[in-house]
């Protein structure tokens, strides 16, 4: 059986992240999320990428927005594997709001763990 592929789902997941990382009342969800999934998740290269990162920079206490995290994945030398600034900006700029993150990414959890 193939895996279940949903790159918007995706990138909501990865925009998601990054608008409730940059509010004070968004940051424990985008933690929950970061924590929550892992690379086997993802289909995509670019998001797996994006999330090594994520999982990184939360780590590290760093704080997570869109230039934190091109700043970090310049620094390894990955951040066209992640799609470069300008495709990282397009899937915060999809996300229609931080709010939508948490049921967004259970939901993207089950549909993986269903499809495998």
């Amino acid at each position: 059986m193939s895996r279940f592929i949903d790159l918007y789902v995706e990138q909501a997941v990865i925009g998601g992240i990054m608008l409730a990382a940059g509010r004070a009342d968004g940051a424990d969800m985008a933690t929950d999320a970061i924590e929550g999934l892992t690379e086997d998740h993802f289909t995509a290269t670019p998001h797996k990428v994006a999330l090594r990162s994520y999982k990184r920079l939360n780590e590290s206490g760093s704080k997570i927005d869109l230039l934190t995290l091109t700043s970090d994945l310049e620094q390894l030398g990955v951040l066209e594997s992640a799609g470069g600034f300008a495709y990282l900006a397009e899937c915060s700029k999809n996300t229609p709001s931080f709010a939508t993150l948490q049921p967004t990414a259970k939901s993207f959890v089950k549909c993986t763990l269903v499809a495998v």
